[in-house]
């Protein structure tokens, strides 16, 4: 659908600039989190958000930063008429999503790491990438119940 190429907002409704470190993580996360329940309608809905920018803000922290937590990753979130977005931005070098092989062709299943990109195009209604692979953006449709953000 083209409506989906651009984002719906030009200033978020909650941007969070935090260094690359688990402890960010979890500040996004639990701020991610209040944001969704304020958002959705739905539990489900939101908890798919909630782990897709998860995936998106651990991708930027371990891969796109390398860890290093003088460089910043920024989470913005923002809602219109139904529905939702979130921008996830690192520092890194960038990477082509082209050329990231499928987590679920890669044996064995159960390893703990290598399925953040599956996971958040599993979670998310439509994912676009920019800035030279340095930004995922995730949609995610709503009922068009008018609340404010």
């Amino acid at each position: 659908m083209a409506c989906v190429a651009m984002s719906i907002f030009s200033e978020p409704d909650q941007r969070l600039k935090r260094p690359s470190t688990f402890a960010s993580l979890e500040e996004i996360v639990e701020a991610t989190e209040r944001y969704a329940a304020r958002v959705f309608e739905d539990e489900e809905t939101a908890h798919r958000f909630t782990l897709a920018v998860s995936e998106a803000v651990t991708n930027a922290i371990e891969h796109g930063n390398a860890r290093d937590a003088s460089k910043q990753v920024v989470a913005e979130l923002g809602a219109s008429a139904g529905r939702v977005e979130a921008r996830v931005t690192d520092q890194g070098e960038g990477f082509d999503p082209s050329l990231v092989r499928n987590a679920l062709d890669d044996a064995p299943l159960l390893r703990t790491h290598g399925r953040g990109l599956h996971i958040i195009h599993e979670a998310a209604d439509a994912v676009h990438y920019g800035a030279g692979g340095q930004r995922v953006r995730m949609v995610f449709w709503r009922g068009d119940d008018g609340r404010e953000t």
